[in-house]
């Protein structure tokens, strides 16, 4: 016998069904009335499996995300919508699927996620380090906005782009960390101690040494990993310490566009395993490990990019020896976090896989996703080095898009810096009267420092080049381009 086609909803009909699963849409403090969901959101969560439209593939992942105890019936609307059953809050974010998106779905998702985690009863897949505030506290005056904000911006970004489809395929793979926006709260120009002054620091804490216009500063990663971006100035340049948790590292940035120094802020939400930052400005978001804005627009002409800095990942011990004048940030952030070392890193580095959804791309598989790499820009050219490898090397010469780079290493976790070599072949690492030097296959010999190379015989310098540090899943989704150095010299 014949069957008679489904009736396709209507846009309306569509969004009736996902207002009435998400009771707070309107209001946030709502939710507190309808939580854990109550037989009106599961039922609207039946209805759009048993419409099987499409369109309620993105929306349903998002709700799946957030674990709201309502996991089984969402899994049973997706299997009826997709013929898959993955139970598995990550791997729908990585379920292909290009099917079209509700409308008004951007503000749709914006009111989901307005839900914090405190009424969520702490069972987000997101952050669960037990600190993360999920409310807008920050260091200042700024005020937080809120997800509407941001993903307004953000899809506002990519329709002046002229890219709503990638846009909206972004907006798709948006995650939430488990926190609000600014719920890791930045800093800003926060408080400096000399090294005399900085008793907290154990010689082995992990820091990222800066070194700009002739002044050195530490940022210790047991501070700067509860905060996620720090606004700061140094040698009157504005900078942007941005620390991307699941990214496995930092970078560092002048944070001015055009001669204005934005301040940036954290959106509480991921993308593709990275999180984000936002502009208090404009209310962009940026993918703060490449820099340039996450509407997917850095390659177009006149797009804004921020100015990698070079920055070290190295120790204490190391980074204050090479710089007995260095400073350091304070504990004293007018925040309460717990500061001790390795308490704001440790369930990121007791994972076994990244944090948030990464999706699986070509190429990606060349590394484990969470293999520590070195990654370099010359010449337009990408390129990235394991951090292992180098590390064991300790000297590493290559050549990128016709330039001669050499790589110098101090030894394992001690860092890692990278200047353009020129004619110059570094044959050895030597220490003079405790201060590092390179030897040439002439035997003449350079000294290392945070600018240049620096010849002892005639003060000829190789300029240092900008290495970023974080995991090989972080460095290839920022740069799929990228080529992966293999070991030849």
């Amino acid at each position: 016998a014949a069957t008679t086609p489904r009736r396709p909803l209507s846009e309306a009909e569509a969004v009736a069904l996902l207002d009435r699963a998400v009771c707070w849409r309107a209001d946030p403090a709502l939710a507190a009335s309808c939580l854990p969901p109550d037989a009106v959101a599961l039922e609207a969560i039946a209805a759009m499996g048993a419409s099987e439209d499409r369109r309620f593939v993105a929306p349903l992942i998002d709700m799946r995300w957030l674990g709201l105890r309502w996991d089984g019936a969402i899994e049973d609307a997706l299997q009826a919508i997709t013929g898959e059953r993955l139970n598995d809050a990550a791997a729908w974010y990585r379920f292909e699927d290009r099917a079209p998106v509700p409308r008004g779905y951007a503000q749709w998702k914006a009111a989901l996620l307005s839900v914090t985690a405190g009424e969520t009863d702490g069972e987000t897949d997101g952050e669960t380090d037990g600190e993360a505030s999920t409310t807008s506290e920050t260091a200042g005056d700024a005020p937080s906005p809120g997800f509407a904000e941001l993903l307004r911006s953000f899809a506002a970004g990519a329709a002046a782009d002229g890219i709503e489809a990638a846009g909206e395929a972004l907006t798709r793979q948006l995650v939430w960390t488990g926190v609000q926006p600014n719920g890791r709260p930045p800093l800003r120009s926060p408080a400096v101690v000399h090294r005399l002054e900085a008793g907290y620091l154990a010689a082995d804490d992990v820091v990222y040494g800066l070194f700009v216009e002739g002044e050195a500063r530490a940022y210790p990663r047991r501070v700067v990993a509860w905060h996620g971006a720090v606004n700061d100035v140094i040698g009157g340049t504005p900078l942007l310490l941005a620390h991307c948790l699941p990214c496995g590292g930092a970078v560092a940035f002048d944070r001015r566009i055009d001669g204005e120094a934005l301040r940036f802020g954290t959106a509480g939400l991921a993308l593709r395993g990275r999180t984000l930052l936002f502009d208090e400005q404009t209310l962009r978001l940026w993918d703060a490990f490449a820099g340039a804005p996450a509407s997917g627009s850095a390659g177009s002409e006149g797009a804004p990019r921020l100015e990698a800095l070079p920055l070290v990942t190295t120790t204490w011990a190391a980074w204050s020896t090479a710089h007995p004048e260095t400073g350091v940030l304070s504990l004293d952030s007018g925040l309460e976090r717990d500061y001790a070392s390795g308490a704001a890193v440790a369930a990121e580095l007791a994972a076994v896989a990244p944090l948030y959804p990464v999706p699986v791309t070509s190429g990606a598989d060349q590394l484990a996703a969470r293999a520590p790499v070195l990654g370099i820009e010359t010449g337009g050219v990408l390129r990235a080095y394991p951090v292992r490898d180098i590390e064991a090397r300790r000297i590493v010469h290559d050549l990128v898009a016709g330039t001669a780079i050499v790589l110098l290493s101090e030894g394992p976790g001690l860092g890692t810096r990278a200047y353009a070599a020129g004619e110059t072949a570094i044959e050895r690492l030597v220490r003079e009267d405790g201060a590092p030097i390179a030897v040439d296959i002439e035997g003449d010999r350079w000294f290392i420092n945070e600018r240049a190379l620096v010849s002892t015989l005639d003060g000829r310098e190789r300029p240092r080049l900008v290495l970023r540090q974080g995991y090989w899943f972080a460095w290839h989704g920022a740069y799929p381009a990228t080529t992966l150095w293999g070991g030849g010299s």
